[in-house]
């Protein structure tokens, strides 16, 4: 067999394990973004400026990225499950600006329970700055 065949071989056999690694590098590094809804969840925080009603209901949208890729959230919204319903977004999307989430870190939109219609809510969504949406169905306990 010719020297020339088995370089190329070999190369095309290394090119192509090369190419598989990068795929899983990409896929690794790629953000991942995690969305948890809880509602009936009651904000114990007394003194100091709290935005927060004592004794009210709150429902509670959790954004986590468990991938390595930071990722800004612009803000969290929902959608009706009636297009003849209203969307809306959540006020904590507004109050603080937008949240960067690096490797790991999550942070949560809350807000008060009774203003929202949950029971009409289709998906939770969270935005990113390049308006990339990270849906969640809403299943609430009964």
């Amino acid at each position: 067999m010719d020297i020339s065949l088995i370089i190329s071989i070999l190369a095309l056999f290394i090119s192509t394990i090369l190419a598989i690694i990068k795929i899983f590098e990409y896929r690794r590094d790629r953000a991942n973004i995690i969305l948890k809804c809880e509602a009936d969840q009651y904000i114990l925080a007394k003194g100091g400026p709290n935005p927060y009603k004592d004794g009210a209901k709150y429902f509670v949208v959790t954004v986590m990225n468990r991938g390595r890729r930071p990722v800004t959230i612009t803000r969290v919204s929902y959608i009706p499950k009636n297009k003849k319903d209203n969307a809306g977004t959540f006020f904590d999307s507004f109050a603080p600006g937008f949240r960067e989430l690096t490797e790991g870190k999550s942070t949560q939109y809350l807000a008060e329970q009774s203003k929202i219609p949950l029971e009409k809510i289709k998906y939770i969504v969270a935005i990113d700055t390049t308006d990339r949406q990270y849906k969640v169905k809403l299943k609430l306990k009964k």
